[in-house]
Protein backbone atom coordinates (compact mmCIF):
# COMPACT_ATOMS: atom_id res chain seq x y z
CA UNK A 1 0.00 0.00 0.00
CA UNK A 2 1.19 3.54 -0.54
CA UNK A 3 0.47 6.84 0.85
CA UNK A 4 -0.07 7.75 4.13
CA UNK A 5 -3.37 6.91 6.42
CA UNK A 6 -4.14 9.01 9.42
CA UNK A 7 -7.14 6.74 10.45
CA UNK A 8 -6.80 3.23 12.18
CA UNK A 9 -9.06 0.05 11.59
CA UNK A 10 -9.49 -2.11 14.73
CA UNK A 11 -10.02 -5.83 14.05
CA UNK A 12 -10.88 -7.75 17.57
CA UNK A 13 -10.17 -11.59 16.83
CA UNK A 14 -8.57 -14.81 18.26
CA UNK A 15 -4.92 -16.00 17.37
CA UNK A 16 -6.64 -18.25 15.03
CA UNK A 17 -8.69 -15.91 13.21
CA UNK A 18 -5.53 -13.39 13.37
CA UNK A 19 -2.96 -16.13 11.93
CA UNK A 20 -5.57 -16.90 8.83
CA UNK A 21 -5.61 -13.58 8.32
CA UNK A 22 -2.19 -12.97 7.94
CA UNK A 23 -1.32 -15.84 5.67
CA UNK A 24 -3.84 -15.44 3.18
CA UNK A 25 -3.97 -11.85 3.50
CA UNK A 26 -8.04 -11.91 3.25
CA UNK A 27 -10.33 -10.40 6.36
CA UNK A 28 -13.85 -12.60 5.95
CA UNK A 29 -16.93 -11.55 7.08
CA UNK A 30 -20.16 -13.23 8.40
CA UNK A 31 -23.44 -12.31 7.20
CA UNK A 32 -24.91 -9.65 9.85
CA UNK A 33 -28.06 -11.47 10.37
CA UNK A 34 -26.17 -14.18 11.75
CA UNK A 35 -24.66 -12.20 14.43
CA UNK A 36 -25.00 -11.94 17.89
CA UNK A 37 -24.50 -7.67 17.85
CA UNK A 38 -25.94 -6.72 14.17
CA UNK A 39 -24.87 -2.76 15.46
CA UNK A 40 -21.37 -3.40 15.50
CA UNK A 41 -21.73 -4.94 11.68
CA UNK A 42 -23.72 -1.84 10.80
CA UNK A 43 -21.08 0.28 12.66
CA UNK A 44 -18.41 -1.23 11.03
CA UNK A 45 -19.90 -1.24 7.26
CA UNK A 46 -20.46 2.95 7.68
CA UNK A 47 -17.00 3.24 8.75
CA UNK A 48 -15.86 1.01 5.62
CA UNK A 49 -18.10 3.23 3.48
CA UNK A 50 -16.71 6.54 4.59
CA UNK A 51 -12.93 5.37 3.75
CA UNK A 52 -13.89 4.51 0.30
CA UNK A 53 -15.89 7.33 -0.01
CA UNK A 54 -13.30 9.61 1.28
CA UNK A 55 -10.01 7.98 -1.03
CA UNK A 56 -12.95 8.27 -3.83
CA UNK A 57 -12.64 12.25 -3.31
CA UNK A 58 -9.49 12.21 -2.90
CA UNK A 59 -8.80 10.17 -6.04
CA UNK A 60 -11.37 12.85 -8.20
CA UNK A 61 -13.62 10.19 -8.71
CA UNK A 62 -16.83 12.18 -7.40
CA UNK A 63 -19.28 9.87 -9.52
CA UNK A 64 -18.05 6.70 -8.12
CA UNK A 65 -17.93 8.14 -4.41
CA UNK A 66 -22.06 8.62 -4.66
CA UNK A 67 -22.61 4.82 -6.25
CA UNK A 68 -20.56 3.26 -3.55
CA UNK A 69 -22.77 5.22 -1.02
CA UNK A 70 -25.80 3.91 -2.65
CA UNK A 71 -24.58 0.37 -1.94
CA UNK A 72 -24.04 0.72 1.23
CA UNK A 73 -27.16 2.75 2.31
Amino acid sequence: MTGHYDEILYHYTDFQALDGILRHAQLRVNNVLNMNDAAEMRHFMGGLCSAIVKRLHAEGRAERAGQVRELFF
